[in-house]
């Protein structure tokens, strides 16, 4: 229930579990209501220790009560905010909350999704934290969050239009080179925040760059199919070293603060040895003894690389000094390697800017 409050409405409501909400609106009342709307869930099987995992299977009870801690009173399943829900033995309780999260009065469900959809692709939501709405934490430009929700609302919750609006915004367009008059900024957005890319997108690239997918292990010796991409795995139950050194979160919260992008000594040693790179670069079919191979001039091969690599043609001075590199090299195909290798261990490969 706290995961739900957290990802759909923006709120964290923890606190009022205990006791009321030291300084927000929100009561026991207000917490227990919302624990009552999924107090008829049930869950089956899914239990990946059991030795025959099963499906987890989600049902509905007909009947279900949750009791006030300090009252002992029954409380009404009742959203945050909202009336109470009236439920009879045969009604999904799960379903009337859809309903109530998807009205056009509905004060959290299209904020928290506009400043979602803001912080994804700006960096930084307009309220920040991004699940994390409160009166004490107000966003940096409430007008501008007002008019993309009623935007939002009125489009009839279309994420299309809405990345459109905020793809082809000036906030967005924005350089990320700092000027004397931006380089301190860190929530106006006066200029482009850079940020890495997430671990899962991250070892995705190099899998796209390379032409080489990742083997993922399965449950039981097995295998993910081939193909298979890293932001497609389902959790973090999926062994993979290269995503737990760059951050990949545990999921055992619906906290963003779970996934860090923060720097660190044991992700610049990855970069420059990891087994999964030295692996997809020595692939027989992959890009980078293709690149070896080929008949073409070390001039137009450097041309294909950075348009591969950076999506542009290289600078001048970019291409002279990889130019000189390879021919002062013997063996041709290990000289593309270290030098594609060097190419996806840049910042501008690294992160998004």
């Amino acid at each position: 229930m706290e995961s739900v409050a957290q990802a759909f409405l923006g709120v964290r409501i923890q606190c009022a579990q205990c006791h009321h909400h030291p300084f927000e609106r929100w009561s026991q009342a207000d917490y227990y209501g919302l624990a009552a709307v999924f107090s008829r869930v049930g869950r089956r099987g899914g239990f990946a220790d059991a030795e025959v995992p099963t499906n987890e299977r989600i049902f509905v009870r007909s009947q279900g009560e949750v009791h006030h801690p300090r009252t002992g009173r029954v409380v009404a399943p009742r959203p945050l905010g909202g009336p109470d829900l009236s439920l009879s033995p045969f009604d999904d309780p799960r379903q009337r909350f859809a309903r109530w999260l998807s009205r056009p009065d509905n004060p959290f469900f299209a904020r928290t999704m506009v400043n979602r959809m803001w912080g994804h692709f700006l960096g930084r939501g307009l309220v920040h934290p991004i699940d994390d709405a409160r009166s004490s934490n107000p966003p940096s430009n409430p007008e501008l969050l007002n008019w993309l929700t009623s935007d939002f609302v009125a489009s009839g919750y279309d994420l299309r239009q809405l990345i459109i609006r905020i793809a082809g915004s000036r906030a967005y367009r924005l350089s990320s080179q700092p000027n004397k008059s931006n380089r301190l900024d860190t929530q106006s957005y006066a200029r482009f925040y850079p940020r890495r890319l997430k671990a899962e997108v991250l070892l995705d690239a190099y899998s796209q760059v390379l032409d080489v997918p990742t083997v993922f292990p399965g449950d039981r010796g097995g295998k993910f199919p081939a193909g298979t991409r890293a932001i497609e795995l389902p959790d973090e139950n999926v062994s993979v070293h290269f995503l737990d050194v760059f951050g990949r979160p545990d999921r055992r919260s619906a906290c963003e603060c779970e996934r860090t992008d923060d720097p660190a000594l044991a992700q610049a040693l990855e970069l420059v040895s990891s087994k999964e790179i030295q692996r997809k670069l020595s692939e027989k079919t992959g890009y980078a003894l293709r690149l070896g191979n080929n008949k073409k001039s070390h001039s137009e091969n450097i041309a294909e690389l950075f348009v591969r690599v950076f999506s542009r043609r290289p600078l001048e001075k970019e291409a002279a000094a990889a130019l000189e590199y390879l021919e002062s090299e013997s063996d041709r195909k290990a000289a593309y390697q270290s030098l594609l290798w060097a190419l996806l261990a840049t910042n501008e490969f690294l992160f998004i800017h």
